[in-house]
C-alpha cells in the first residue's frame, strides 16, 4: 500500500492512499507503507527531505535502468556511448548512491545518432 500527500511549507496535506503503481502529479509525494506515520511526522523537515531523497534515487534508479538500453543500441550498432550519456549515468549513480547533493534528475541527453 502507498500513500501520497503534498508539502506546502513543510505541511502534509491531501493525505490519501493510493494504488501501489501511483504515478504522483508535480509537487506531490507518495510514501511505501503499510502504516501511516502519525501527521506530526509527515510535518517535520528532516522526514520530508528523506522522503523526497529516497524518491529521488527510486526515479533515478529508473532512469538508469531506462538508459541501458541506449547503452545496449550503441553496443550494437558500433557507436561509442558518447560523453554526454557517460556523465549522464555518472549522475544518476551518483544519486542512486547518495554521494549526490541533487535534488532533480538530470536531463537525458538526445539519443545518439546511428542508433
Amino acid at each position: 500500500m502507498k500513500y501520497a500527500y503534498t508539502t506546502t511549507d513543510g505541511q502534509a496535506h491531501d493525505l490519501r492512499f493510493v494504488r501501489d503503481d501511483y504515478t504522483p502529479v508535480s509537487g506531490e509525494n507518495v510514501v511505501d507503507g503499510d502504516v501511516l506515520p502519525n501527521i506530526e511526522t509527515l510535518h517535520e523537515a528532516s522526514y520530508i527531505a528523506a522522503r523526497t531523497a529516497a524518491a529521488l534515487k527510486v526515479a533515478a534508479q529508473a532512469a538508469l535502468d531506462r538508459s541501458d538500453i541506449t547503452i545496449l543500441r550503441c553496443y550494437e550498432n558500433a557507436v561509442a556511448v558518447p560523453e554526454t550519456w557517460q556523465a549522464y549515468r555518472t549522475e544518476l549513480r551518483a544519486i542512486v548512491s547518495g554521494t549526490s547533493s541533487a535534488t532533480s534528475l538530470p536531463a537525458r541527453p538526445e539519443y545518439p545518432e546511428g542508433t
